[in-house]
């Protein structure tokens, strides 16, 4: 092949997605597993072993905790800001 008759080459070029969405998609599928597992065996998953969870279900539960944990309220501190309220 002579270099006139070469096809030019293409660069092709996949920009990485949105670290948000990859996370959200990350969530939506371990949900997805979760919530299954909870249909098809009233609790999550086991992984073969009696009380182990599988990996999805143990990484869904760290996540689901992770983000929960802003609005958790000590009970201590549940009740002294009733108080305050009242």
């Amino acid at each position: 092949m002579s270099a006139s008759t070469a096809r030019p080459r293409r660069v092709l070029f996949l920009g990485s997605a949105a670290q948000a969405k990859v996370l959200e998609e990350q969530f939506a599928f371990l949900l997805a597993h979760y919530e299954q597992a909870l249909a098809t065996h009233g609790s999550s998953c086991s992984n073969g072993k009696l009380g182990e969870l599988c990996p999805s279900c143990l990484r869904f539960m760290e996540l689901r905790d992770t983000l929960m944990e802003p609005f958790r309220v000590a009970p201590a501190e549940w009740k002294n800001r009733k108080a305050m309220a009242a």
